[in-house]
């Protein structure tokens, strides 16, 4: 199969398929579109394709280094700017467009890489090219800046850097300027001239952030103030008058500014450097320096190892498909998609300001599913340290932590964050066969002199949900499952959610393995006030909550309840006014096994009757005016929780499907919100990044049916990539064996996938010669045919080639 080079071309841009980037053609896309920087989650940034954006070390709300503010984010301002100025005319441009918006430029493209971005414009026959990268293991970012005379003539240039500085925390710099807007002073280093410094009175230099370039400036400014003058981020006077003030930041917002003056022949080009960073932990920000700063082939090679690690960790799972749609997707995009939520999970991005949720504990936990196979040690450590972080002694868990001080909040009560622990583990175990990470002894968050093993913080989590169960032998809903608009309050005894009952199913058939895999099929446990055997528990919890469910919460309609409300009524339900069908219980209780055949294929079948979209699933349907619980009609009907296309639950339909057989429908399903598909049909409605999934779609209700928004950092990423690798193209770890299994459209005929799993690379060869959507007729392994669709883990280091016939 041909692989495509450019992909879903519009008026914007495309994909450059072998260079693993996306190529922005324009400077006024229909919204920011970002990247992001530092993949370590050690100095971090995120950028957009006019140079906006922020820097920071680790916390972006306690370490946010240069200032961004997402409330204007449409405008995209601040960032990492760079004006340029020819000194014999006067006229000036910004190299990335913004803030200079008055100066178009004649020519520009972004190409957003794997944890780089290099912007290239022509002004008025200048081109000027940056990039914008972290290199790996150091805690500096550096702009690579070349600046060419393309005319026929010498030019003198003028350019001025600019960065903004937060003068505190992120939120004290927002809100609290009273104080944040006496900290910080803003000085050059008293030996190097190429230095400043964002020093207090309580941070030496030694200890500073700091902003250097890589030639001697011609002049410098730390005060805003004085830096913009008269004019605006736009028109500073500094940059309209061309020349330095030399002012000095001390009760104004810090500014890096340096003037470098370039004359330049004839087809003669410039390089020089402008490096931001965060103190070293050993050693002087000038021992850093000194090793950079004019290094320029340092600066590139730390390009090429950025780019050789990023393909490292996506290259433990690649396909060839004739949908170069799905193939830029699962090999590039959505797999770096996944590794940017591990790292950041809900902090920042353009959307979200870094000052809330940090480290989601159901966001992260999820968010491990499409990054185990990339890093299964940086998952193991990411579990261990959340659950530390988190899981509180009743078995439930606090709702985030910080990745700093790895402290977790206060907000507790949702009753479905401690369940996703059990599936990450699972996932984990399954990806690596390493039970030891089940002996790993730790305390609780709420009791540091109590430490059990892991396996038995996972007990406690489902005897958790099992001993809180409401009228309906359903678990309460308490302040929110999944769905954070719906819940009754922590201290809600009567609410009950099916979505909670169907995932504890799920969880309780997975501890049973692991139990029997790790040795512990004979400890017992208390149930009833008598101890019982482990492994009888875990089927007593699974059958007693399928039987509930499938009693208490199917419809004749054809669906499952979504829940109870706090006066015990049931919601999601054809009786209701609105709200009458949600979709997340339908999918569920097809991959937990809650429903049989009969009944999985009703309720998907439902959920296409009344929730699917061309633009994809919407999460109920009617909209409601008034919520049968909770607090989601504060968003317009077909938004949000309110009915939008909420699209991380979107690829649980997209699994469900696989799992009964209908591969037309499951693709259907992810081609919808698929971001180069829904991008390329009307970008500028569509309005989102076209390569990354975002958080949700406006649905039919809404008057922007169809136009995305929170991209970035979401669930749906990861779930996307384990419908599209696990269920579609049907290649999933199990406890002993590589499964093979897809469930695709009848009209596709061959595709390969490339896997690589404990320790063995599998290139698995599928053919599908009578058009079926599921069904494996028979599998070779180096030429062996061998029984059924599991493949043996072999560990062995080599690569195996895998020959499957579907039929």
């Amino acid at each position: 199969m041909a692989e495509a080079t450019k992909v879903a071309e519009t008026e914007f841009g495309y994909f450059d398929v072998p260079a693993r980037e996306y190529v922005i053609t324009s400077y006024a896309t229909p919204a920011p579109w970002h990247n992001y920087l530092g993949l370590e989650g050690q100095l971090c940034g995120i950028i957009s394709s006019t140079a906006g954006g922020t820097t920071w070390y680790r916390d972006p709300q306690a370490c946010r280094i240069t200032r961004y503010m997402q409330v204007g984010a449409y405008k995209d301002r601040p960032g990492r700017y760079l004006y340029v100025r020819d000194n014999a005319s006067g006229a000036f441009w910004s190299a990335g467009y913004q803030p200079v918006t008055q100066a178009r430029p004649d020519a520009y493209e972004c190409r957003h890489g794997l944890g780089y971005t290099r912007i290239t414009s022509v002004n008025q026959g200048i081109t000027t090219e940056m990039l914008h990268l972290i290199p790996l293991g150091e805690l500096i970012e550096v702009q690579r800046v070349a600046v060419r005379n393309d005319g026929d003539r010498p030019r003198r240039l003028s350019c001025f850097t600019y960065r903004e500085f937060v003068n505190s925390s992120a939120d004290n710099d927002l809100f609290n300027v009273q104080f944040s807007g006496h900290i910080a002073q803003m000085d050059p280093d008293p030996d190097d001239a190429r230095i400043l410094y964002v020093t207090t009175s309580q941070t030496p230099p030694e200890r500073a952030r700091f902003m250097a370039v890589s030639e001697e400036p011609a002049g410098f400014d730390t005060k805003q103030e004085a830096f913009i003058g008269d004019g605006s981020l736009s028109d500073p006077q500094v940059v309209r008058e061309g020349r330095a003030r030399g002012s000095l930041c001390g009760d104004d917002t810090a500014v890096g500014v340096f003037q470098l003056d370039l004359e330049l022949a004839p087809g003669q080009q410039q390089v020089f450097h402008v490096v931001v960073g965060w103190p070293p932990h050993d050693g002087h920000a000038r021992d850093v320096l000194a090793k950079w700063l004019g290094d320029d082939a340092r600066v590139l090679k730390a390009l090429d190892e950025l780019k050789d690690y990023a393909v490292g960790l996506l290259g433990t799972y690649q396909c060839d498909l004739d949908d170069p749609y799905m193939g830029v997707a699962v090999n590039t995009w959505n797999a770096y998609q996944c590794w940017v939520n591990f790292q950041f999970s809900r902090s920042i991005s353009g959307y979200a300001c870094g000052l809330r949720r940090s480290m989601g504990t159901r966001d992260s936990l999820q968010d491990l599913l499409g990054y185990m196979h990339m890093s299964p040690h940086g998952a193991r450590q990411r579990i261990l340290e959340l659950m530390e972080a988190v899981h509180l002694k009743d078995g439930g868990c606090r709702h985030q932590y910080s990745a700093l001080t790895r402290q977790g909040s206060e907000n507790t009560g949702f009753s479905d964050d401690h369940l996703w622990a059990v599936l990450a583990v699972a996932d984990y175990v399954k990806e690596t066969g390493d039970l030891s990470i089940l002996d790993e002894e730790f305390s609780y968050s709420d009791d540091r002199g109590l430490s059990e093993d892991l396996y038995h913080h996972l007990l406690r989590a489902i005897q958790y949900s099992f001993d809180d169960r409401g009228a309906h032998g359903i678990p309460r809903l308490r302040a929110a499952d999944w769905n954070d608009t719906i819940g009754g309050g922590a201290d809600d005894e009567v609410s009950e959610s099916v979505l909670v009952g169907i995932m504890l199913v799920h969880m309780a058939r997975l501890m049973g393995p692991l139990a029997e895999l790790s040795g512990r099929g004979d400890l017992t446990v208390e149930q009833d006030g008598k101890q019982v055997n482990v492994l009888d528990y875990f089927r007593t919890v699974a059958e007693t909550m399928t039987g509930a469910l499938n009693a208490e919460a199917w419809l004749e309609d054809g669906w499952y309840a979504r829940g109870t409300d706090r006066h015990g009524e049931w919601f999601g339900v054809p009786s209701r006014d609105e709200g009458k069908i949600f979709l997340e219980p339908q999918p569920w209780a097809v991959m937990a096994g809650v429903a049989d055949e009969e009944r999985g294929r009703a309720a998907m079948d439902s959920v296409r009757e009344h929730l699917f979209t061309e633009n994809g699933i919407e999460l109920l349907t009617p909209a409601c005016t008034v919520a049968p619980s909770g607090n989601f009609t504060v968003f317009p009907k077909g938004a949000k929780e309110n009915g939008g296309i909420f699209c991380h639950p979107n690829p649980w339909a997209m699994c469900a499907e696989s799992i009964l057989g209908r591969g037309d429908r499951a693709f259907e399903y992810y081609s919808a919100i698929l971001p180069p598909k829904a991008s390329e049909k009307d970008p500028r409605h569509y309005t989102a990044e076209p390569y990354v999934y975002g958080q949700l779609r406006y649905a039919r209700p809404h008057r922007e049916f169809g136009k995305a928004a929170g991209t970035w950092l979401t669930g749906t990423a990861a779930w996307n990539y384990v419908a599209a690798t696990q269920y579609i193209l049907g290649v999933r770890p199990d406890w002993d064996g590589l499964i093979v299994d897809p469930c695709v459209p009848a009209g596709w005929r061959e595709f390969c996938i490339t896997r690589t799993w404990r320790a063995a690379t599998y290139e698995i060869a599928v053919s599908n010669p009578d058009g079926v959507m599921k069904g494996v007729r028979s599998v070779t392994l180096d030429g062996k045919p061998i029984e059924g669709n599991v493949l043996p883990a072999l560990g062995d280091g080599q690569v195996h080639r895998v020959e499957v016939v579907m039929g």
